[in-house]
């Protein structure tokens, strides 16, 4: 009696088949690297604005300034972090130090030379009371990390700062 060894030939097709298939709806998910990396990209900044956020609120709150509107070296009392005197409100860093030798809130931060850095909608530098910070700042089509100083345009209150992540352009 003749044993049938290996497989016929439309064995062979129906598994390439299926393997087609699966390849075909896994190679989506496989394509977006790049957009996972700067999404998680953001997420760290976010966090990273968060810690220090937190920090220097912690620092305002042990000598008295969390509670005042403005604090800086020339509205006592003064908060120094890393060596810089920060420009705070409410305990929280401003967006955009007025006096150049203040401290705001990237001054806390370690950003790659790849992000770009933008204050207002227009990206103006020019008393903002926000930063943007990711890889498009275009407004609200970009892929960047918002950071409001509290009580400035996007803040959830006048005492409190306001973070949002934009990634429709990532």
């Amino acid at each position: 009696m003749y044993k049938q060894q290996g497989f016929t030939l439309i064995e062979l097709i129906i598994v390439i088949v299926i393997l087609g298939i699966l390849a075909v709806t896994a190679a989506p998910s496989f394509i977006n690297f790049s957009t996972d990396a700067r999404v998680n990209v953001l997420k760290n900044i976010s966090a990273a604005i968060e810690a220090a956020a937190e920090q220097s609120y912690l620092k305002a709150a042990i000598v008295g300034a969390e509670k005042q509107s403005r604090s800086s070296a020339a509205r006592p009392p003064e908060v120094t972090i890393n060596g810089i005197s920060m420009e705070l409100k409410y305990g929280y860093p401003e967006a955009l130090a007025d006096a150049p030798a203040g401290g705001d809130i990237l001054d806390l931060l370690v950003l790659s030379d790849d992000l770009e850095v933008c204050y207002s909608v227009n990206c103006s530098a020019s008393n903002s009371s926000r930063v943007k910070i990711g890889y498009d700042t275009t407004e609200g089509t970009g892929c960047y990390v918002r950071y409001s100083e509290p009580g400035g345009t996007g803040a959830p209150s006048a005492t409190m700062y306001g973070l949002e992540i934009v990634t429709d352009g990532c």
